[in-house]
């Protein structure tokens, strides 16, 4: 896990760093494509392709729909928020992701939050508005 940390750290500062004159979008979409051939050179030495083409529509739809919006949208604004107002608030504000799962999973399929979940996906969650209103008040 820290490992991930220090990698998705290094990550999160290469976006700043290689995106301060570029716009968002075209530098996603450059990543994007370097992505897909990475991922699919490994989907075909390791993978079973034939598996994706079994597939009906809705599965099909269902992944087109979860790229659109959790990976380019999200991708996107994320890197919008480093270029805009620097690497550390957006990377906290992620710290919400989980509660914001458990938020949505109780509402789609029924999940249920345990009471410590709720309390303290608030605190967290009131925590990084206090940080990003704190960057506001210091610019």
């Amino acid at each position: 896990i820290l490992a991930f940390s220090l990698v998705w750290a290094v990550y999160t500062i290469s976006i700043k760093v290689c995106f301060k004159d570029i716009d968002v979008r075209v530098g996603f979409s450059v990543i994007s494509i370097y992505t897909v051939i990475g991922l699919g050179g490994f989907a075909l030495l390791f993978g079973k392709p034939a598996q994706a083409f079994s597939m009906g529509l809705r599965p099909w739809i269902y992944i087109v729909v979860s790229g659109v919006l959790s990976i380019a949208f999200a991708h996107t604004l994320f890197y919008t928020s480093i270029k805009r107002i620097g690497a550390t608030i957006p990377s906290l504000v992620l710290l919400v992701t989980p509660f914001t799962t458990l938020l949505v999973s109780h509402l789609v399929i029924g999940e249920s939050l345990g009471a410590f979940q709720l309390v303290f996906g608030i605190v967290l969650t009131f925590g990084c508005g206090l940080a990003i209103w704190s960057r506001a008040r210091l610019s």
